[in-house]
């Protein structure tokens, strides 16, 4: 299996490696480690890196969309520009469509409807599953982030990444009821897990579909 080594230099104590995608690996490395030694540690960690990319590459082949398409609730949606749409927007879960005023093949408006999508669908989804479990929370605001997709106060307000939206349904579920399982215990100590697996049953195979869908939710 082919990839590309890519290495960084930074004021670290140990090699790290990290799996970008399918096809590229980056090694983060110690600055004085020379590149012979960043090399000899790869090729000890072949069958771990190509077990990796091998889970990423099937992962990515689920992400596969036409040029036409976006990816939301896990699956692809075909937009269709309507003028007369109006402000308001139209979700044809039935036929996977999406009927807006907006252009949603342009990239800057797909940001911000995306956002506005989460927005309408997520905190009412975060309000069933906190009524189903009776846990009280403040409040919840969907971020704009690259990297982090949740977090919660001490004092109960909940972060959402708007780009949960893309996820399936019941990977978005998972990382709603981990913050809501906070609610109980502030930490990952044995006992969170224990609560986070009784609110969410599927919260291992969650957990690794959230790794899987990494990768797409840029």
């Amino acid at each position: 299996m082919q990839y590309t080594l890519h290495i960084i230099r930074k004021p670290v104590k140990y090699l790290r490696l990290k799996i970008l995608d399918g096809h590229n690996v980056q090694a983060i490395a110690p600055k004085l480690m020379s590149r012979r030694q960043i090399q000899n540690f790869v090729e000890k960690k072949q069958f771990r890196i190509h077990k990796h990319l091998s889970k990423q590459q099937q992962a990515n082949a689920n992400f596969v969309l036409e040029e036409n398409q976006i990816l939301l609730h896990g699956v692809p949606y075909t937009p269709m520009h309507r003028a007369w749409q109006g402000t308001k927007y139209m979700v044809d879960h039935k036929n996977k469509l999406i009927r807006w005023w907006y252009d949603l093949m342009n990239e800057v408006n797909t940001t911000h409807r995306y956002k506005t999508y989460a927005k309408n669908t997520l905190p009412g989804r975060l309000t069933v599953l906190a009524s189903k479990h009776s846990i009280d929370y403040d409040r919840c605001t969907i971020r704009d982030q690259k990297t982090k997709r949740w977090s919660c106060s001490s004092r109960w307000h909940i972060w959402l990444n708007r780009r949960l939206i893309k996820m399936p349904d019941r990977v978005a579920d998972y990382v709603m009821l981990h913050e809501l399982a906070h609610r109980t215990h502030m930490n990952h100590s044995q006992q969170f897990w224990e609560h986070c697996t009784q609110l969410c049953p599927r919260t291992a195979d969650a957990r690794v579909r959230l790794k899987q869908f990494g990768s797409a939710l840029h």
